[in-house]
């Protein structure tokens, strides 16, 4: 979830992505914008968590959680 989030956070900035880790692999990648802004977004990040562990790490890397 830690690589996912960082991932999607860089290509939210319109970042061009590169990524070797233990789950996510992504080589030059970026968002595709065709229309609307070609500014970096803000949007929340939230995850669904449930488990102990879970919720801990979101606390870390998410802007919130759904339970």
């Amino acid at each position: 979830m830690r690589e996912t989030v960082l991932t999607l956070r860089r290509l939210l900035n319109l970042e061009n992505v590169t990524y070797h880790g233990e789950f996510i692999n992504v080589e030059n990648i970026e968002l595709d914008i065709i229309h609307g802004r070609l500014e970096p977004r803000n949007i929340p990040i939230m995850i669904g968590a449930t488990g102990e562990k879970m919720i801990e790490l979101a606390g870390e890397i998410a802007d919130g959680i759904v339970t």
